[in-house]
């Protein structure tokens, strides 16, 4: 009897002891999700409320067990187990078991996401500073200009100095307003030529065209250029001290100066991104290419999110993994999320095991 006793015991000891320490996992991965989602709440708030949920889910898996159980005695099995079910999918399919995998997966990720976005950002902080797209747009806006206005005087010329039509005629007249979407200004059309006139004239009458069309294009590319002019040196300071304090932000992480654990740490990173891309709208119609579309909807959106800031929220990583945007390890972080709380309700419904009548 003792010896059944003691075995008893110790069965019961072993099973308290791994509930706890399976439990103590668990529960540190839904308190640090918690502390990343919420970082003014006290940490002992997190727990609190992480233990609480825990000790209230491994009840609940506890009394389904109990329904199942034939060998012991219980009034309204059919209502216990609907409340069972309930207070699982409450406590633990909707708060612990997400809460633990964006940890385990936020542990895992979070040194790429955030390199990849202060890379990102600060590429795009460079195009600002050198100016490198914006003189690249600016001289394909040009050129593009004066081929469109090339090919129009060559059919403006071909126009007058046709020997079936020579002068000016209405079809010159429509020639002549197509400029005047390029150029900002309308050319005027001068008195008709008279279908007589001699080919010296009618170069001369091209000629004066075509001079008038010069002066209008000088004075639109001087517009473009305009358009693109450096940014003034507030500006351009502010963008400059952005890129250089992600830099300086980056060799920190590299020095685990900074830790991305610290929810803390994580925030001024965060603060020092949203300054990066706030500076990257403002300015990207004229010095930044995209990557691609999704990039720049990110960048320029109302209210742009970093990637950082989405790794922060359980509920983002949910949904961008839902949507595909990381990869297939993330299912590696569900599974051990899952095993490692079915372990210690396990562990809980044994040691807690009621006798059999």
């Amino acid at each position: 009897m003792k010896n059944h006793m003691g075995q008893t015991d110790f069965k019961k000891i072993f099973c308290l002891t791994a509930f706890v320490l399976f439990a103590g996992v668990s529960c540190w991965a839904t308190a640090e999700s918690l502390k990343l989602l919420l970082p003014s709440w006290p940490p002992f708030f997190c727990w609190v409320i992480t233990v609480g949920f825990f000790i209230i889910a491994s009840i609940g898996t506890k009394m389904m067990a109990d329904t199942f159980n034939q060998n012991i005695f219980m009034e309204n099995r059919g209502t216990k187990f609907i409340i069972s079910i309930l207070i699982i999918l409450v406590f633990w399919l909707f708060t612990s078991m997400p809460t633990n995998t964006h940890t385990f997966f936020y542990r895992s990720y979070i040194n790429e996401k955030v390199s990849s976005d202060i890379m990102t950002t600060r590429g795009y902080l460079n195009d600002i500073l050198t100016e490198r797209i914006a003189q690249e747009r600016m001289r394909n806006t040009i050129a593009d200009l004066k081929n469109k206005v090339s090919i129009k005087l060559v059919d403006l010329r071909a126009e007058i100095m046709n020997p079936e039509n020579r002068g000016d005629g209405e079809k010159t007249k429509d020639i002549l307003a197509g400029f005047t979407p390029l150029l900002g200004t309308h050319i005027e059309t001068m008195s008709s030529g008279r279908r007589s006139m001699g080919i010296f004239n009618l170069e001369r009458r091209y000629n004066d065209y075509a001079n008038k069309i010069s002066s209008a294009l000088d004075s639109k590319i001087r517009e473009i250029e305009e358009g693109f002019a450096p940014l003034p040196k507030s500006e351009r300071e502010e963008v400059g001290r952005v890129y250089h304090q992600l830099g300086n932000i980056q060799l920190d992480i590299d020095d685990e100066a900074r830790l991305l654990t610290d929810p803390k740490d994580v925030a001024e990173i965060c603060t020092e991104l949203n300054k990066g891309y706030e500076q990257i709208k403002k300015h990207h119609e004229k010095y930044v290419h995209f990557g691609d579309d999704e990039e720049k909807a990110r960048y320029t959106a109302a209210n742009p999110q970093t990637k950082v800031r989405r790794m922060l929220n359980v509920f983002d990583v949910w949904k961008d993994f839902f949507k595909g945007e990381y990869p297939l390890s993330f299912i590696f972080w569900i599974l051990i999320s899952i095993l490692v709380d079915i372990a210690a309700f396990i562990f809980f419904d044994i040691a807690f095991k009621k006798n059999e009548f």
